[in-house]
């Protein structure tokens, strides 16, 4: 089973579980948390970027050699 399939299974069942906020306190701190989770999720990306870079290098400098 591909990656993108398993998260699209995780995030089904978690979107079952899901209730909307009752109040705006609530709503705001869901906000706030995906938010933060896409900080998070630049970061990732950024470190990914960063490694494929340097792998891509190292292929580089080996088939040069």
């Amino acid at each position: 089973m591909n990656l993108r399939r398993q998260a699209e299974e995780r995030l089904q069942a978690n979107t079952e579980r899901v209730h909307p906020p009752r109040t705006e306190h609530e709503a705001g701190k869901l906000v706030h948390e995906l938010a933060v989770h896409q900080v998070e999720l630049e970061m990732r990306n950024a470190e990914l970027r960063l490694t494929q870079d340097e792998l891509e290098a190292t292929v580089s400098e080996r088939t040069v050699s």
